[in-house]
């Protein structure tokens, strides 16, 4: 049960793609059923702080020897609303990663390219105009790699954060499990139906695939995406206790389906000693994990140590064996938004010399580590208001406009 630590060139690697917080990034409370965001609706906000905070996120990310890359922000507010722009057009919401698509390597498919399919997030008003540029960086930074780029599915899709992928060795394929929302009334609606998760397998076709049902008591304390109450990868799958319905019967059917697949266990570590509640609030499986020669690292969000049941959670994991490391990283201004670590990235799988050909401006390095905080210290405000924006909407625009354009090749 140890984690992997060696990868050969011909295998699959992480490659992770964060996106630049915008410098309207604010506290909105558009989303109905994600707690943090409503729970700090209006509170004042910091876009510089928010940025830097981003920052030192992607860079532990890099210093652990991971392939970082990042994308530049989306212009906001957006073009047709510079004259009446509202808050909810301003939205930083295309910053969390996790939701601008689905990935599937090739290796997953019968067919010889990897293929991405953009999220459209339609049931959001504020994140329905996201698609469209994250589909155009996404097309840049890939354009050297065999991708076939589909176009969104009719159903409301929120992307990778209902999604999980499993695997024995980097080099043979693995499990898609997808997670979507019941019908059944509560507290807060689903977010991602069983319509869509129908729709996304019948377009991509990944060669194996497994369907969970998220809990509604779960969704009820919070659990607006999967990836607040589960996270998976290589063989192991951690969830809470009440993060699926009909859990024990459908965990059990997904590890003969996966020990059939690949001839190997998978391990499915379930816990009861956090509550929902705390689950949810202290964000810890939305921690992102990373995999390279150091070994398999989490990197948990630094509020945890706030919540003794879910730090005493996570160095038992690391005492179990499954992680070498435990990394913490502040990013308190997107975890009021409801985004966590693995919130803020999409993650590809690609092989090292499909990495080479990742343009090197998307890359992130300590030189640009170093221009960012200069940038951001430099441009981006203290603080936004709805009456800042709407007296000079363009100077937003132009910020986000600067930075696009170093991204431009």
């Amino acid at each position: 049960m140890s984690p992997l630590k060696n990868h050969s060139s011909t295998e699959l690697k992480q490659v992770f793609i964060d996106c630049i917080p915008g410098p309207t990034h604010h506290f909105g409370g558009h989303a109905i059923g994600n707690l943090p965001s409503m729970e700090f609706k209006e509170t004042p906000s910091n876009p510089k702080k928010a940025a830097l905070e981003w920052l030192e996120k992607v860079n532990i990310v890099n210093q652990m020897g991971a392939h970082q890359c990042i994308i530049p922000p989306h212009p906001r507010p957006l073009l047709c609303d510079l004259k009446i722009p509202s808050m909810n057009q301003c939205s930083s919401g295309f910053m969390w990663m996790a939701n601008a698509g689905h990935f599937i390597p090739s290796i997953d498919a019968d067919v010889d390219w990897h293929q991405f399919i953009p999220a459209n997030m339609s049931h959001s008003k504020h994140r329905n105009k996201e698609y469209p540029i994250h589909q155009f960086w996404i097309k840049k930074l890939t354009k050297n790699i065999a991708i076939h780029r589909h176009s969104p599915i009719h159903e409301n899709d929120e992307g990778a954060a209902n999604t999980i992928r499993l695997w024995n060795t980097l080099n043979k394929p693995g499990v898609h499990v997808f997670v979507y929302g019941g019908d059944e009334t509560g507290r807060f609606p689903a977010r991602q139906k069983r319509k869509s998760i129908d729709q996304l397998i019948e377009k991509l076709n990944p060669k194996h695939t497994f369907i969970l049902e998220q809990k509604k008591m779960a969704i009820d304390h919070g659990v607006f995406h999967n990836d607040i109450i589960s996270f998976g990868f290589s063989n192991y799958l951690f969830c809470h206790k009440h993060a699926f319905e009909n859990q024990s019967e459908q965990l059990s059917k997904l590890k003969n389906q996966f020990k059939k697949i690949t001839n190997t266990n998978l391990n499915i570590i379930e816990t009861n000693e956090i509550t929902l509640k705390e689950a949810a609030e202290s964000y810890v499986f939305n921690s992102q994990i990373i995999q390279t020669k150091k070994g398999t690292s989490i990197l948990c969000p630094s509020r945890i140590k706030h919540y003794p049941n879910t730090l005493k959670l996570v160095k038992q994991w690391l005492n179990d064996g499954h992680f070498n490391h435990i990394l913490m990283t502040n990013i308190e201004s997107s975890l009021m938004n409801g985004g966590g670590p693995a919130c803020l990235r999409l993650t590809l799988y690609l092989t090292n010399d499909e990495i080479q050909k990742i343009p090197p401006l998307f890359t992130f390095t300590t030189k640009r580590y170093k221009e960012l905080k200069r940038f951001f210290n430099n441009h981006y405000p203290e603080t936004v208001s709805h009456l800042d924006i709407k007296t000079n909407p363009s100077h937003y625009r132009s910020i986000a406009k600067m930075l696009n354009q170093t991204f431009l090749i």
